[in-house]
């Protein structure tokens, strides 16, 4: 049950990109690979996307308890 309200939230929240895609802040601790890597949070997880032309590409939903190197 609680996975299922986790993956939901964080549906929503990628769903909202559609609209705005440049509404995350850039992700800093991606910003030496020049790829334009921004972020969202939902709850305790990072959404990390990039925006290439009229195409949003999540990259990664990380954990954050996690260590940011694994990142």
């Amino acid at each position: 049950m609680a996975g299922r309200r986790i993956r939901a939230a964080i549906l929503k929240k990628i769903m909202r990109l559609k609209i705005f895609p440049e509404m995350g802040q850039e992700e800093e601790l991606l910003k030496e690979k020049n790829k334009g890597f921004r972020y969202l949070v939902e709850g305790k997880y990072k959404i990390v996307y990039r925006v290439k032309e009229d195409t949003v590409r999540i990259e990664l939903i990380f954990d954050t308890r996690q260590d940011p190197s694994k990142m």
